[in-house]
């Protein structure tokens, strides 16, 4: 009896570790903004996602769309701004609309393209394995600038 007591008490400790029971808290959002530059000039219509290093999962992951200023101002998990420390950022066209994502609007899309500026932003910054932009969030480092190049 005291045998089984103990391998129950071992395997509620080993299934406690492993059930993702320890998971650690998610850091404070903090207010975040920034801009986003593209051969020197603003990017309008971008989307920046800001993606915590440390996976708290999808709803930490924060999100902004740039305007005709290049100005962004992010929102996480329904509050304004991001996670505290580093992540890793994403810089992709916001949607586009579904008349131009066919075949034979190509020529409608480029036009769409030309008229925002800058395009096409280069595939890495959309990337997660290539994008080369982070960002330390801090109540000191609130404000960034993204200067992307071709």
């Amino acid at each position: 009896m005291r045998r089984t007591s103990r391998l129950l008490r071992a395997g509620l400790v080993f299934i406690s570790l492993f059930t993702g029971c320890r998971r650690e808290p998610p850091p404070p959002i903090i207010p975040a903004e920034g801009v986003v530059l593209f051969k020197g000039k603003p990017l309008n219509k971008v989307q920046v996602r800001f993606i915590p290093q440390i996976d708290y999962g999808a709803e930490f992951i924060a999100v902004g769309v740039t305007d005709p200023n290049g100005r962004f101002k992010l929102v996480c998990n329904g509050e304004p701004g991001a996670c505290a420390g580093k992540n890793l950022v994403l810089v992709a066209e916001d949607d586009i609309p579904k008349r131009l994502q066919g075949e034979d609007a190509q020529i409608e899309l480029a036009e769409y393209f030309r008229k925002l500026g800058g395009r096409p932003i280069p595939v890495r910054y959309a990337n997660l394995v290539e994008s080369p932009l982070t960002a330390t969030v801090s109540q000191e480092q609130k404000e960034f600038v993204f200067k992307l190049e071709p």
